[in-house]
């Protein structure tokens, strides 16, 4: 999936809380007979805004049986997500490659330097490979980030390049 700039994405609105589970921007490999070493790209130009209301409901999911999953997002814009509290969890980001055992599979690297707003968790990056997740913009979430590998050669990063990431 690829983004220019200055667009906005709007699913549900803020007097209803729109459908369960919705997604602003959805990118997934491996499920539903795909190819699952397949790679997921999300790639984006600056100034790009996404409000999602409803319960349980994310801004952008990356989703690779196995491949690798790349969120790459420039800056300027701003992720909104409005969901029920106490309900479902909702996420900013949502990068996940599945992993089979404790092997090494697919990486996750998530790139965003806009800022996210008030989902459960603002960036939420899980494999079984290398984790990287950058941002440089202002997190405001229940969990600002959540990073995590199961590999057991692989490596976490998490770098906050600017702006405030903010657990509530």
């Amino acid at each position: 999936v690829s983004l220019g700039n200055n667009n906005v994405i709007s699913v549900g609105n803020s007097t209803s809380l729109g459908t369960p589970g919705s997604v602003g921007i959805y990118a997934g490999a491996g499920a539903n007979g795909y190819t699952p070493t397949a790679d997921v790209l999300i790639t984006g130009g600056t100034g790009n805004n996404i409000n999602v209301y409803g319960d349980g409901s994310s801004g952008i999911e990356g989703y690779a049986e196995s491949g690798n999953v790349t969120i790459d997002i420039g800056s300027g814009g701003t992720i909104h997500v409005a969901d029920v509290p106490g309900c479902m969890t909702s996420y900013g980001i949502y990068a996940f490659s599945a992993y089979g055992g404790f092997s090494a599979q697919g990486d996750v690297n998530v790139t965003y330097a806009g800022n996210i707003d008030p989902p459960n968790i603002g960036i939420y990056a899980e494999g079984g490979g290398n984790i990287t997740v950058t941002t440089s913009g202002n997190i405001e979430a229940s969990t600002g980030i959540h990073a995590l590998t199961v590999g057991n050669t692989s490596a976490v990063t998490v770098n906050v390049n600017g702006g405030n990431v903010v657990g509530t």
